[in-house]
C-alpha cells in the first residue's frame, strides 16, 4: 500500500499554489517529484526570517566586547541583555540578564530539516513518485546537503570538537526517523555524526554532477556542495581532501569582489558586501536580524580591539574613522549618529544588508572561503606553504588597494598563523569564528560586561578558560525536559569578577 505524509498546511507558507493535492482542510500529500522538490523549497531553506537561528555565535567569541552608552537619559534597547547568557558563557546560557528563558531556537530548526529530508528519501525509496530522473536526482542531491550541513551545524554547536579520539567524544543524536515517536534519543559519537555528514555530501556530490538543478544560488549546487566538503575536510584534518574539494570548488568559481572595484564603482559603491550583486556566493541559506549588533541601541555588543586591530592600512574590509562618515569599511564601520547618542559611537558589523532590502543574501556560501579552506589545508601539509601564500594573495589582492597591497612571503611569518588571521578577518561575524576557535585551539577569552549603564557604574569579568566545556553549548531546555536520555556536558558555573 502507498505511503501517504500528511503535511500540516501551516507549515507551508507557499500552500496557495496548488500543486499539493488537499486531503482535509489541514493537510495535503505530495503526489510528484516536483512536489516534493517545492515541499522542501518552502519548508527546510532558510528564507528572511526576524526569529532567526544561534545568532549567539560570534558574541561568544573574542570578535566582540561590550558597548553601553552612559547616559540613562537615552531611550533605546539594550540589546546585551538578551544575549548575556551566551556573552559570559554561563551555564545556562538560555538565560539572560532578566531570568527570562530565551529558547534556543537551533535544535529544533536543524533536527526538522532532517526529519523532512527522512521523510523524503522515505517517500522515494518506497513509491513510484512521478518524476523524471534528473528532477529526482536534484532533489535526493538537495536533501542529502541539508541533511549533511544541518548535522554538522548541530555537532558543531551542541558537540565536542573533533579531536584526537572523535570516536569516544559526544557528539549528538542522529534521527532516522520518518514520523513522530516516542523514542528517546541518546548521543552519538562525533565520529559517527561526520560519518553520517559524509555519507550525504558524497551521495549528494556525484549526483549534483549530473542534475545540476537551475543554477540558482538559493538552493544547494555543486560549486556550494565542494565548499562545504572542503569545510568539512578541513574540520576533520583531511588536509589533501579539504585542499582538492576547495580547488574543484576555485576550478569552477574563481571569482572574488575587487573592494577597490565595488567602491569606485557609480552604483555598487553603497551596497552591503553580502547583496545580490556580490559575484562571490555560491548558495545564500537565509538572512535574520542579529539583534546584538544593533546600530541605534543605547547597548549592544561591538567588534573587538583586537579584531580591528588586524586590519592594517589599506585593507578595504575596515577603514578607521573618527565619524560614522570617515570610517568606510565594506565590512566593518563606525556607526551611530554623535547628534543622538553623543559618545555613542562604535564599531559594528557592516557586511548584511539592512531589514528594509529585499532580496538579500544574509547568510551565504562564498568562493573566498574555498581559497582560505585550501590555504589552510596547503598550510598543513608539508612542502605547500608557498602554495598557501599563493591563496592567501590571491583573496587579499582583492581586499587592498592596488597602492598598498603587498604580497605575503616567506618572511611575513608562521604561514599557518597568517591564514588563520586572514580567516578571522575575512569571514568575521558570518558565524565562522566560534567553529574555527573550538576546532583549532580553544583558548582562554575574556569579556567584560557593564550592566548599568550609569557612568562609572560598576564593570564585571568573565573568563572562558582555555578548553573550557562551555565551548560545548547544551542542548536546549526545552529539549531536555522532553527527553533527559539526551544529555549535556558539564558546563562549569560561570562566576564573574569585578573590575
Amino acid at each position: 500500500m502507498k505511503n501517504r505524509y500528511f503535511i500540516p498546511l501551516v507549515l507551508l507558507l507557499f500552500s496557495c499554489s496548488d500543486f499539493l493535492k488537499e486531503t482535509s482542510k489541514d493537510q495535503i500529500i505530495p503526489q510528484t517529484v516536483k512536489d516534493y522538490s517545492e515541499f522542501i523549497f518552502g519548508e527546510v531553506y532558510n528564507k528572511q526570517n526576524s526569529s532567526g537561528i544561534h545568532t549567539y555565535l560570534d558574541i561568544m567569541t573574542d570578535d566582540c566586547k561590550d558597548f553601553r552608552h552612559t547616559s540613562n537619559g537615552l531611550l533605546g534597547s539594550d540589546e546585551r541583555l538578551g544575549g548575556w547568557g551566551y556573552y559570559t558563557w554561563q551555564q545556562d546560557p538560555e538565560m539572560p540578564w532578566e531570568g527570562v528563558l530565551k529558547s534556543d531556537p537551533a535544535w529544533g530548526h536543524y533536527y526538522h530539516q532532517i526529519l523532512i529530508c527522512n521523510i523524503v528519501f522515505d517517500a522515494l525509496e518506497r513509491e513510484e513518485v512521478p518524476g523524471n530522473e534528473q528532477e529526482r536526482a536534484f532533489l535526493l542531491a538537495e536533501c542529502h546537503m541539508i541533511r549533511a550541513n544541518a548535522y554538522f551545524a548541530l555537532v558543531n554547536l551542541y558537540g565536542a570538537p573533533y579531536d584526537d579520539a572523535p570516536e569516544k567524544a559526544m557528539g549528538v543524536p542522529i534521527n532516522d526517523l520518518v514520523g513522530a515517536s516516542n523514542k528517546n534519543f541518546s548521543r552519538a559519537s562525533v565520529a559517527d555524526i561526520y560519518n553520517v555528514i559524509w555519507s550525504d555530501i558524497e551521495a549528494a556530490l556525484v549526483m549534483l554532477k549530473t542534475a545540476p538543478g537551475d543554477g540558482s544560488i538559493f538552493r544547494w549546487n555543486y560549486p556550494a556542495a565542494a565548499l562545504l566538503a572542503s569545510r568539512v575536510a578541513l574540520y576533520t584534518r583531511q588536509w589533501t581532501e579539504a585542499s582538492e574539494y576547495a580547488g574543484e570548488v576555485i576550478a569552477t568559481h574563481p571569482e572574488l569582489w575587487n573592494l577597490e572595484n565595488k567602491k569606485n564603482h557609480p552604483t555598487l559603491a553603497t551596497n552591503r558586501f553580502i547583496s545580490k550583486d556580490n559575484p562571490e556566493i555560491l548558495f545564500s541559506h537565509g538572512y535574520y536580524l542579529v539583534p546584538y549588533f544593533a546600530t541605534g541601541a543605547v547597548g549592544c555588543f561591538q567588534v573587538s580591539d583586537d579584531l580591528r586591530a588586524l586590519y592594517i592600512e589599506g585593507d578595504l574590509r575596515f577603514v578607521p574613522g573618527t565619524t560614522a562618515a570617515t570610517s568606510t569599511g565594506t565590512f566593518i564601520r563606525l556607526q551611530g549618529s554623535t547628534g543622538t547618542f553623543g559618545s555613542g559611537l562604535k564599531t559594528l558589523p557592516y557586511k548584511s544588508a539592512v531589514s528594509s532590502t529585499t532580496g538579500v543574501h544574509g547568510f551565504s556560501l562564498r568562493v573566498a572561503e574555498a581559497y582560505l579552506n585550501r590555504a589552510e589545508a596547503r598550510a598543513n601539509i608539508p612542502g605547500q606553504e608557498a602554495l598557501a601564500l599563493q591563496d592567501l594573495n590571491t583573496l587579499r589582492e582583492n581586499r587592498f588597494t592596488a597602492a598598498t597591497f603587498v604580497p605575503l612571503n616567506a618572511a611575513s611569518g608562521d604561514v599557518l598563523q597568517l591564514v588563520k588571521d586572514e580567516r578571522r578577518r575575512e569571514l568575521c561575524f558570518e558565524q565562522s569564528r566560534w567553529f574555527d576557535l573550538r576546532r583549532w585551539d580553544r583558548p582562554r577569552i575574556t569579556h567584560t560586561f557593564q550592566p548599568d549603564r550609569a557612568a562609572g557604574s560598576t564593570v564585571h569579568s568573565y573568563v572562558l578558560e582555555k578548553d573550557d566545556q562551555a565551548y560545548i553549548l547544551p542542548a536546549p531546555t526545552a529539549v531536555m525536559s522532553l527527553d533527559p536520555y539526551t544529555g549535556n556536558p558539564n558546563r562549569p558555573e560561570r562566576k564573574q569578577s569585578t573590575l
